[in-house]
């Protein structure tokens, strides 16, 4: 039977509790994220592995990026797109003007 299996039947597996204890999460969350296929425990059935692993950003929140650079470059980005915009408006205004003229 597989994890996914044993987590539909509302089994825990050592291999949940293990990375429950690992992340600090409860065990029910573990087996319900399973269950539902939002979680998936990473084993290799051809290695003896004594420590399964889970991905982190479904377990405990960790992050691993230089949150300051991400919010610069939000910045800069939102400041482009108004430079951008700062500079169409003039030529769509005076587009405008000129086509109602015509009519």
């Amino acid at each position: 039977m597989s994890i996914i299996e044993d987590a539909q039947k509302g089994h825990i597996t050592p291999e949940m509790e293990f990375v429950a204890r690992s992340e600090n999460v409860d065990s029910q969350k573990i087996r319900k994220l399973i269950a539902a296929g939002r979680l998936v425990i990473l084993k290799n059935a051809n290695r003896d592995t004594t420590h399964p692993s889970a991905p982190k950003s479904m377990t405990a929140v960790k992050y691993g990026a230089d949150l300051d650079a991400i919010r610069k470059d939000i910045l800069n980005a939102v400041r482009a797109l108004f430079q951008s915009i700062n500079v169409a408006q003039p030529i769509c205004d005076s587009s405008c003007r000129r086509h109602h003229k015509r009519g």
